[in-house]
């Protein structure tokens, strides 16, 4: 017989208890919950969940310390009760909240119950908005999302707004018991001084850029991403004024537009839109749009990044930037779009319509209308596309130095010994090989075509890296 009586976790005094909450809560606060996968708050594993449902005792002492509670996550695929919602949000008192509207299952096409819970969440969400540091909205149905114009009131600490659906164009019909109540409890505007990261559905974004003071208020911050995705032709929104819209919001370190397709008024060649954008990530755009909104805007910054998604590429007049990647583009127009690109470096993933003419141009060391010149070129990667054959990327000593491909390092360092080459070039005689630096990092892989003789060969790359062909 044991001379002590058995215990348990719950026979310790509740200020022990509390200790060990703490710690769990430090163990998960920092977690990127607001820009990452909604699915990982469905985590039974995530605080405050993970104590709350293990016993009565455990949830009442989560709930008597209110930074436990500033993380509310809402499931609008369940039943809600707006009561305990309520209660939900009064139990962190004035404390800056984290507030999560999604879905715990995305697999379903249809849901016509999600907007009614919606509507149901923005009546408990709406009074504590202005103490709120992340809105993320993540649902179904773009028609399931409130308007941003039911917020109201100045909301100082807002870094993050997330409004996005999975579906676009899924109008669900709803039917409603009762008139619902206008939400907003004032007629103050939404004013978010802080935002930093905005991820908005296209018609939550053109009402975001009617309300009164709303551009002002963040337009002198630095670091803000914006992405704007499934936005289609509006009888009062064109090109034009998405163009002006960007431009109203000063410095953008990161643009993403999604699926957007906006009518290009006859007159917008009239005068171009000052932009201020330091990357662009363009995803699924029309031909048409892609053009118009590079020919009409002029960037008074470098730009460092440019990604194209399946887009439709077109003749672009000029596109500035140190960086060009395209992916996953189907046709061969490839010349129109890289003839423009100016500066480091061009990465090609997953475009089977890639083939030697690309390559080949490398090597025309004059301006042509039909070649791709890119006098300061350095880096060029090449991925799942093709076919692209090794004699395109010319093995021997006179063609590597033709398209820039050399194995040497600074002329003032002597050219690596591990280097496979037959006879490694050390000095430029291209104009892609100018300047200090004789050498094009490439990055060559998952080629549908290998035409070569003999074993591959290895290009030695910057610090000396090897990468087999």
């Amino acid at each position: 017989m044991s001379l002590y009586p058995s215990r348990t976790i719950n026979d310790l005094p509740e200020e022990i208890l509390i200790e060990i909450f703490q710690y769990v809560y430090l163990a998960t606060a920092n977690l990127d919950l607001e820009l990452g996968s909604s699915q990982g708050l469905a985590d039974p594993s995530l605080f405050p969940g993970c104590i709350t449902k293990v016993c009565k005792k455990w949830k009442k002492l989560i709930r008597s310390i209110p930074h436990f509670s500033t993380r509310v996550i809402i499931f609008v695929d369940e039943p809600i009760s707006l009561s305990s919602l309520q209660d939900r949000f009064s139990v962190s008192k004035t404390l800056l909240i984290k507030v999560f509207v999604v879905r715990k299952d995305y697999e379903a096409t249809e849901d016509t119950l999600e907007k009614g819970r919606i509507k149901e969440a923005m009546k408990a969400l709406v009074p504590h908005v202005t103490r709120c540091q992340v809105v993320v909205f993540d649902v179904l149905h773009d028609s399931s999302l409130p308007r941003i114009t039911y917020f109201s009131g100045k909301a100082a600490k807002l870094r993050t707004l997330r409004m996005k659906s999975r579906q676009y164009g899924t109008a669900v019909p709803y039917i409603s018991q009762q008139p619902t109540p206008s939400l907003r409890p004032n007629p103050k505007a939404f004013l978010c001084p802080r935002l930093q990261y905005l991820d908005l559905d296209g018609r939550v974004f053109v009402m975001a850029m009617s309300i009164e003071g709303w551009a002002e208020s963040i337009r002198m911050l630095t670091k803000k991403r914006l992405t704007v995705c499934n936005l289609s032709p509006l009888a009062d929104f064109n090109l034009d004024d998405l163009l002006t819209a960007l431009s109203q919001l000063g410095h953008l370190t990161e643009l993403k537009l999604s699926n957007v397709e906006l009518d290009i008024p006859s007159n917008i060649g009239g005068s171009f839109s000052p932009l201020f954008i330091q990357n662009f990530e363009l995803e699924g755009l029309k031909r048409n749009f892609l053009g118009g909104f590079f020919n009409h805007h002029y960037n008074k910054i470098d730009v460092s990044r440019i990604i194209l998604d399946n887009c439709e590429l077109g003749l672009i007049d000029h596109l500035a930037s140190w960086h060009l990647i395209l992916r996953t583009f189907k046709g061969r127009r490839y010349h129109r779009i890289c003839q423009a690109v100016e500066r480091f470096g061009l990465h090609i993933e997953n475009c089977p319509g890639l083939d030697d003419s690309l390559i080949i141009a490398l090597s025309n060391f004059c301006p042509s209308k039909d070649a791709f010149f890119a006098n300061t070129l350095r880096q060029l990667g090449i991925v799942s596309s093709g076919p692209v054959s090794v004699k395109a990327i010319k093995i021997d000593e006179s063609e590597l130095e033709n398209i820039g491909l050399g194995a040497c390092a600074p002329q003032s360092q002597s050219p690596p010994t591990s280097s496979k080459l037959t006879q490694p070039a050390t000095t430029p005689s291209s104009p892609l090989l100018s300047g200090d630096y004789s050498l094009m990092a490439w990055s060559i892989e998952d080629l549908e075509m290998i035409d070569a003789q003999g074993p591959p060969p290895t290009v030695t790359l910057l610090k000396g890296v090897e990468t087999e062909i």
